[in-house]
């Protein structure tokens, strides 16, 4: 948790960096920037503040497959017939 809100950190630092080392004038630059920033910003805030997968929750597997070879369904109490 604490490496996401780093890498949090570092995305704000690439979005402001142009402006802060006062090369915004050269356009590759702020725009290159801007873009990679706010891709490291939105990226790390999902998995900061998206909805944490639980081994008990809904939704939740045991890795294997039912009858048709769909993965993702809870078998562990079912027998095959």
């Amino acid at each position: 948790m604490l490496r996401s809100w780093i890498t949090l950190a570092i995305g704000v630092w690439v979005l402001l960096a142009p402006w802060l080392l006062g090369v915004s004038g050269v356009a590759v630059i702020m725009w290159s920037n801007l873009l990679a920033g706010l891709i490291l910003i939105l990226m790390n805030l999902w998995q900061i503040f998206g909805q944490p997968v639980s081994a008990d929750g809904p939704g939740s597997t045991d890795g294997s497959a039912d009858k048709n070879g769909k993965v993702g369904t809870n078998n562990s109490n079912q027998k095959d017939k």
